[in-house]
């Protein structure tokens, strides 16, 4: 990398960060509008975490799985970006059908797979934070 390169790149995290992480919070604000039985679950949670103080702190994360459902089933509904494109760095077989050779740019486009019933169930289409119980082993893809 060039010290441009790292530049432009350091920019589009920030860039890139700041307007995923807003569009994120505006979705989670949104559905915990539309389900207040998530914003009491959540709240109780964060009084539990927190208890009289007024900020959180970064260990307190990892004491609130209900908030990281939210999140992440948020995350599942309204993907911040449209999607992902890689090149392959060597070539691959897709389920024994598809062969994807070295070089090849490969997209994916994230919102059909965040919504498939296939993938996720009849309900696919639906606001459901306990779908990530367990970390949401059940809907764990490789591909």
């Amino acid at each position: 990398f060039s010290e441009e390169d790292l530049m432009d790149e350091g920019m589009t995290f920030l860039i890139a960060g700041h307007e995923t992480t807003a569009t994120t919070l505006t979705w989670v604000l949104y559905e915990l509008t539309q389900h207040p039985e998530w914003l009491d679950k959540l709240r109780g949670e964060v009084d539990g975490v927190l208890g009289e103080r007024h900020v959180c702190v970064y260990e307190d994360l990892n004491r609130m799985p209900l908030m990281d459902m939210v999140i992440k089933e948020t995350l599942r509904c309204y993907p911040p970006i449209p999607g992902v494109g890689r090149t392959c760095v060597e070539g691959h077989w897709l389920n024994d059908k598809i062969y994807v050779p070295k070089g090849a740019h490969v997209a994916a486009v994230i919102h059909p797979l965040h919504s498939d019933p296939q993938l996720w169930g009849e309900d696919a289409h639906t606001f459901n934070p306990n779908r990530w119980l367990d970390d949401g082993a059940t809907h764990t893809h490789t591909h």
